[in-house]
């Protein structure tokens, strides 16, 4: 009768696990009549990481080929604005069957920004962030999904992480404001919960207060 892979598998591992624990008990697989074993640190590893190894197989095998469903897309606004190496011209650009612009998918390493018009928008997993003309922003990383703003202002919403020269925001929820100019980073939060890290400290923001860090 012909077997599965998946029940292979856990006869594998079901075999090696049962060899590992004979020998770390000091019998060997064959019987108890054999001399205990003295296992090297060296030996045990090469005993435990086949286990683990088939363990993982079996665990994560399954959904190993599913997406993420980590979406990182620019979507530009009304007016001039760029994603990596693409250009989108103002008023010129192609229209989608919405009438709205359509995405540019974009990964890690990506900088995406608006020249002029109405505000783009990053999504970034949970969250997004909307750059106004001027801001330029550097997506530093997909999955965890964060990024790093270099110029201008921009709103995040929702679950984001935004770097900037100056400090750190974590968001969980909500929107808040963020603005870099000479005199250093502007935030406010203006609704849900997030977190400031800076060289002054770290702390939770109100709702509403305005904050300069310089």
């Amino acid at each position: 009768m012909e077997t599965s892979p998946q029940k292979d598998l856990d006869q594998r591992r079901d075999e090696i696990v049962a060899d590992l624990t004979a020998k770390i008990a000091g019998v060997s697989g064959a019987g108890a009549g054999r001399r205990p074993l003295r296992l090297s640190r060296i030996r045990l590893r090469t005993l435990v990481l086949p286990a683990f190894a088939v363990f993982l197989m079996v665990h994560f095998g399954g959904g190993a080929a599913k997406p993420l469903g980590v979406e990182a897309a620019f979507v530009p606004g009304s007016g001039e604005a760029f994603a990596g190496f693409v250009q989108v011209d103002g008023e010129a650009g192609t229209m989608d069957a919405t009438g709205g612009r359509p995405s540019i998918p974009v990964e890690s390493g990506d900088v995406v920004g608006t020249t002029a018009g109405s505000p783009g928008t990053l999504r970034l997993g949970p969250g997004s962030l909307e750059l106004h003309a001027g801001a330029r922003a550097l997506v530093e990383s997909v999955m965890p999904p964060r990024v790093r703003l270099i110029s201008g202002t921009a709103i995040a919403k929702g679950e984001v992480r935004v770097l900037t020269a100056h400090g750190f925001l974590e968001q969980t929820e909500g929107e808040s404001r963020l603005g870099i100019s000479p005199e250093g980073l502007r935030i406010t939060l203006h609704a849900g919960e997030a977190s400031l890290v800076s060289p002054y400290g770290a702390g939770p923001l109100t709702v509403g207060e305005p904050r300069l860090v310089r």
